[in-house]
């Protein structure tokens, strides 16, 4: 998460390399064989929620609505950001509330 897509480009780098480290592993790489998944782009991207701050509340909300009862979000930089991400964080259903149809 990030406040640009080029932020959010730089940010995916690091964090590319980390699960390349942790599906090297042959407890992990079972996991990605299980899912069918071969590459590390394809676990950033089946596994991982990414977008601009502005964009993932609906990203969430897409993956997560009446699944879980909370999330768990590095805070942003600016108050700005924060602020309005809480804000469209709380509408996300929680797993005890019914989804809207």
């Amino acid at each position: 998460m990030a406040a640009s897509r080029h932020a959010l480009d730089a940010l995916r780098g690091p964090r590319r390399s980390e699960l390349a480290f942790l599906h090297s592993t042959p407890a992990y790489r079972r996991q990605l064989v299980y899912f069918g998944i071969g590459e590390v782009d394809e676990v950033m991207n089946r596994v991982v929620p990414q977008g601009t701050y502005a964009e993932m509340p609906a990203i969430l909300t897409e993956w997560y609505s009446g699944l879980c009862t909370g999330l768990s979000l590095p805070v942003p930089d600016d108050d700005e950001h924060l602020t309005t991400l809480v804000e469209r964080c709380k509408a996300i259903p929680t797993s005890r509330e019914p989804v809207p149809s």
